[in-house]
C-alpha cells in the first residue's frame, strides 16, 4: 500500500530538537504545492481523537475522469477531498463515511470543510447532512443548503458550489457574511483529489 503523506526527508532530525521541530509532510497532489496543512492535520486529530494519519491517493479527476468518481471513490472509509477551482482557490473537505449511490444524506459529526487558500476551518453545525451520498447528477455533496456541492461534468460545467452561510457549517469568528470556498457563487474545477485517511 503507498502512503502518500510522509515526513519530509530534506528536514535532519538532528538538527531541530522534536520539542521544536514542525511537522512537514511531502503530499502526493497536483493541486498542493507545500502549503502549511498542520490546521487540517489538528483538525483531523480533533475530528477523530487520532493523531498519526495517512493520505493515499484514491481519485484524481485529470487522470481518473469525473464521470467516475464512485468507481475510485465509494466504499473506501474515511476520506479527505482536495479541490481546485478556476477561480484559483483550494479548498476541500473531510467525512469518516464512505461515498456511495445511495441519495440520502448520512449523519457525520465529525465532518469539516476547509479552505487552504485562506487557511480557515469550518466545523460541522448540523450534522444530520454531514455527507450527502450522492448519485449520477450530484457527484459529490458536503451539507446543506450550504456546503461543497459538485455536480456532474464537474471538469467542464461551471454549475459547482462550495460556500459558507453559517447553516450547516460555523463562520469563523472573523466572518459574518457569505463565503465562497470556490471564489465565486459557480465554478469550474481544474482538479479534484480524494485520499483515504489511514490510522498508523
Amino acid at each position: 500500500m503507498e502512503l502518500n503523506i510522509q515526513k519530509d526527508q530534506n528536514l535532519d532530525d538532528d538538527d531541530v530538537s522534536p520539542a521544536s521541530r514542525p511537522p512537514k509532510f511531502v503530499l502526493d497532489s497536483v493541486i498542493y504545492n507545500g502549503e502549511d496543512i498542520n490546521f487540517i492535520l489538528d483538525q483531523l486529530k480533533e475530528s477523530t481523537g487520532d493523531n498519526d494519519f495517512a493520505f493515499e491517493l484514491i481519485y484524481r479527476a485529470t487522470r481518473d475522469g469525473d464521470i467516475n468518481f464512485h468507481k475510485f471513490c465509494d466504499d473506501k472509509g474515511p476520506n479527505i477531498s482536495l479541490i481546485k477551482s478556476n477561480k484559483n482557490q483550494i479548498f476541500g473537505g473531510y467525512t469518516k463515511l464512505s461515498w456511495a449511490e445511495t441519495g440520502a444524506f448520512k449523519n457525520d459529526d465529525t465532518s469539516f470543510l476547509f479552505s487552504l487558500t485562506n487557511s480557515k476551518i469550518y466545523k460541522i453545525k448540523n450534522a444530520t447532512y454531514g455527507i450527502y451520498n450522492v448519485n449520477q447528477t450530484y457527484i459529490m455533496s458536503y451539507g446543506y443548503p450550504d456546503g461543497i456541492l459538485l455536480f456532474d461534468k464537474f471538469l467542464t460545467k461551471d454549475t459547482n458550489r462550495a460556500y459558507i452561510e453559517g447553516n450547516c457549517y460555523y463562520y469563523n469568528t472573523d466572518e459574518s457574511s457569505k463565503v465562497n470556498l470556490g471564489g465565486s457563487d459557480t465554478f469550474i474545477c481544474e482538479e479534484v483529489e480524494v485520499y483515504k485517511v489511514i490510522k498508523i
